[in-house]
C-alpha cells in the first residue's frame, strides 16, 4: 500500500470511529451491527463478534450482528453467520425476529473492526472470558452438527484420526511457507507416538498439496478433506 493510501485509509478510519461514537452512544436497547468484507477470513470475522458481545455483556446492549461479505454465501445481502450458528439469549432472539418484521433495524455498516474502538477496548480479553461470551450469546446449529456426524460416520476410517491444516496459497508475507515434506514429516512422527492414527483430515486452502498428500500416505493413512464452500450449501445449494 503506498503513502497516499494509507493516508487516506487512516483518516477515513479516524471519521468512521467518530460516526460510530455517535452510534454507541445513541444505542438504548439492541446493537445492531453489519459486517461486510470479502477479504477478512471466518475466523477473524468471528472474533470481531466476541469484540462485540463483550461491549454488549458490559453495558447490557442486546447483541444483533449479521455477517454479509460475500466470501461465505452466494446470496448477496445474505447472513451467513445465521447459516452456522444460532442466537442463545431468548432477548437476541427476540430482537432478531423484530428486525426481519420492521424496516427500522438501524444497524451501523463496518468493512474492517478498525472502523470502531471494540478491538482496542477487548484488547486484553481473555480465552476464558472468550469462551463464556460465545456460549452466552451463540450455539452452533444442530444442522451443522448432524452434518459432520455423517461426514466423519463416512470419512472417518476406525481409530483415531489427526486433524492438519496447511495454509498453501496465501499469508506467505507472514510467515515463512513449510516445505511439504517436513509437514508429512511431522505427521508421520506425531503418529508414531500417538497410535492408533489411521486416518488425517486435511484443512487446505491448496489442492495440490491435499493430492500430494493423499499419494504420500497411501496405504498407511487415509486422508480426507470436506468439499463444501459455506454452511447453508450443506442443506440448501441454491445459497
Amino acid at each position: 500500500m503506498r503513502l497516499n493510501e494509507r493516508v487516506i485509509l487512516s483518516v477515513y478510519r479516524r471519521v468512521r470511529r467518530a460516526l460510530f461514537d455517535r452510534f454507541k452512544a445513541s444505542r438504548r436497547d439492541s446493537f445492531a451491527i453489519d459486517i461486510d468484507t470479502s477479504y477478512s477470513g471466518f475466523f477473524a470475522q468471528l472474533n470481531w463478534c466476541l469484540y462485540v458481545f463483550d461491549h454488549c455483556d458490559k453495558t447490557g446492549l442486546v447483541p444483533d450482528i449479521r455477517l454479509l461479505g460475500r466470501a461465505y454465501t452466494n446470496v448477496a445481502g445474505h447472513d451467513w453467520l445465521h447459516d452456522y450458528f444460532e442466537d442463545a439469549l431468548p432477548a437476541q432472539m427476540a430482537s432478531s425476529a423484530a428486525a426481519r418484521n420492521a424496516s427500522a433495524r438501524d444497524p451501523f455498516r463496518i468493512t474492517h473492526i478498525q472502523e470502531t474502538d471494540l478491538g482496542v477496548a477487548s484488547a486484553t480479553m481473555t480465552l476464558e472470558h472468550a469462551n463464556r461470551l460465545w456460549n452466552k450469546y451463540l450455539r452452533t446449529r444442530g444442522s451443522i452438527g448432524e452434518y459432520v456426524d455423517a461426514f466423519v460416520g463416512t470419512h472417518y476410517a476406525p481409530g483415531r484420526t489427526m486433524g492438519v491444516h496447511f495454509r498453501g496459497t496465501d499469508k506467505g508475507g507472514e510467515a515463512e511457507s513449510v516445505p511439504w515434506d517436513s509437514f508429512a514429516s511431522a505427521i508421520e512422527a506425531y503418529a508414531g507416538t500417538h497410535a492408533p492414527i489411521t486416518a488425517v483430515f486435511v484443512a487446505s486452502d491448496d489442492a495440490a498439496f491435499i493430492e500430494w498428500l493423499k499419494q504420500r500416505f497411501r496405504g498407511a493413512m487415509r486422508c480426507v478433506r470436506m468439499k463444501i464452500r459455506n454452511a447453508a450449501w450443506a442443506t440448501n445449494p441454491s445459497t
